[in-house]
């Protein structure tokens, strides 16, 4: 039987039905192959910090941290003074004790009385309730950065509603694994320091949470802002600068009488004449803390007699203190290295007896500790604008005088300590200030190579031994000359009007 031939036009539909399948397949596998390498590129990426923070509202288009809150604000139903000094830091120790394994009851105990308080303002509450849910080891090795976000926006949360409290929380890594810890701090002052046309902010702040977490510096500037840490400056204030106030003490602490003279006049031009006398008549009393506090130091890292006497308080040692040191000094007293002495218990006591708690005396060192703000707010207002003009944290600053082999920290602190010389209102005492980490008698002095030390080394070779011989005349135009020289710029730098003058000496109050 012969079969019918297809016609021309039906071959070619045919052909061309054939064709077009497989057109769509390749169109397909395409699609397919492209969608493959979209959802590789899609994790690839997603596991990159910025997209990770935009998939999770955390950063802007710019890459800038944000956070929206939801819920209408009611912080003022919050008492944010027992949350940040009581509950929270008492939450955090007690979720670290239950990270390595004990503590769990405490722990639900803290988390309930936080979680209880918090509850009013449904931001905070939902903040909180995600850090509890990511406080584990595990969860916080797979996800720090979200933790540290989730600290960052109950900052801007806070900081939006101008509460005066501050969180600066760190993930550190301990021998179980990383666990959640922060330094809580009451906002003093929130100042604008102009450097050149452009301000940067500022904040003087006390710690609150009574951790025993502790700065080891000044000031610290960050990303968007800096801290000036009041306790630090308290510190340094009552036991470094306090003495030098009166001209009797020079012939009895030579390390110091080079700055002596130059700080008094700096006092007697930022002090009222109330304060100063006050100081003044009470200086001696405060070095023979000091010095005798000093001296038991050094014993204990001599010999390790065992005996550390932490912070003195403005107003010298309680009866209580004063008794316990007795007792310590009578088990002592046969030892080759005691911990103390009965004659440096009498010290102590003589002086403390002299420095009964006076509140003319207070509001003086009141006085003393905002002077000792003034030159570390510009200090750490030069950082953050160096940061913003030149990647100053992050790249090198162009620097005439410097070696090839200084590196990025060493030339920021050049250029935070050239500015604290050329345009802090009391530059001889900023000069002491940077000048007292290099002497040993404040303990171990910072080693060779860090960046302090590199920073003030290069700054004696261009302005000569000026630790050891005081401040040369006409400190702050050396200062501007030698940022122009040095830097290639000296920008004016401005503390505002409303810049504290006086800052607490008994904690946050």
């Amino acid at each position: 039987m012969e079969e019918d031939e297809p016609s021309a036009g039906q071959g070619v539909d045919d052909e061309g039905e054939i064709e077009l399948v497989w057109v769509w397949r390749r169109r397909a596998l395409w699609v397919l192959a492209g969608g493959v390498l979209l959802t590789l590129l899609v994790v690839s990426l997603g596991r990159t910090p910025m997209v990770r923070g935009w998939w999770r509202s955390e950063l802007d288009w710019r890459g800038q941290r944000i956070y929206e809150p939801e819920h209408p604000v009611a912080l003022d139903r919050v008492d944010l003074p027992q949350v940040h000094a009581q509950l929270l830091p008492r939450w955090l120790v007690a979720q670290g004790h239950r990270a390595r394994g004990d503590g769990a009851e405490a722990e639900i105990e803290a988390w309930q009385a936080l979680q209880a308080a918090v509850e009013p303002d449904a931001n905070l509450a939902a903040l909180l309730q995600e850090l509890r849910e990511l406080s584990s080891p595990a969860r916080l090795r797979d996800d720090p950065r979200r933790a540290l976000y989730l600290f960052w926006a109950w900052n801007d949360y806070l900081d939006h509603d101008h509460a005066p409290f501050m969180v600066q929380a760190s993930v550190r890594a301990q021998g179980f694994g990383p666990s959640l810890a922060a330094t809580i701090y009451h906002v003093h002052a929130d100042a604008a320091v102009g450097v050149g046309s452009a301000e940067h902010r500022v904040r003087i702040v006390s710690r609150i949470d009574g951790t025993n977490l502790r700065e080891a510096y000044l000031g610290a500037a960050g990303r968007e802002d800096a801290v000036v840490v009041v306790d630090r400056l308290v510190e340094f204030a009552l036991d470094d600068v306090w003495p030098l106030l009166d001209p009797w003490l020079e012939l009895r602490s030579v390390t110091r009488a080079s700055f002596a003279e130059p700080i008094r006049a700096e006092a007697r031009a930022r002090l009222s004449a109330a304060a100063l006398r006050r100081l003044q008549g009470s200086a001696a009393a405060r070095w023979s803390i000091a010095s005798t506090v000093r001296a038991i130091e050094a014993r204990r890292r001599e010999c390790d007699s065992g005996l550390r006497i932490n912070e003195v308080p403005w107003s010298g040692f309680s009866s209580e203190r004063l008794a316990r040191l007795t007792e310590i000094a009578s088990r002592h007293q046969d030892r080759a290295c005691p911990g103390i002495t009965t004659d440096e218990v009498g010290a102590l006591a003589r002086a403390t007896a002299s420095l009964r708690p006076d509140p003319a005396l207070r509001a003086a060192l009141e006085e003393l500790v905002a002077l000792t703000a003034e030159h570390v707010a510009i200090h750490e207002a030069r950082h953050l604008a160096d940061d913003a003009l030149a990647e100053g944290f992050d790249e090198p600053l162009p620097c005439a005088s410097c070696s090839d082999g200084m590196g990025i920290g060493a030339r920021s602190e050049l250029s935070g300590y050239l500015a604290s010389l050329a345009w802090a209102p009391s530059p001889a005492l900023a000069l002491y200030q940077a000048c007292r980490s290099l002497a040993a008698e404040h303990g171990r002095p910072l080693p060779p190579g860090e960046p302090h030390r590199e920073a003030l080394e290069l700054l004696q070779r261009r302005m000569g031994p000026v630790c050891h011989d005081g401040p040369p005349p006409d400190l702050r135009r050396l200062g501007r000359h030698l940022e122009q020289e040095m830097l290639g710029r000296s920008d004016p730098i401005a503390l505002p009007p409303a810049f504290p003058r006086r800052l607490p000496v008994d904690g946050a109050t």
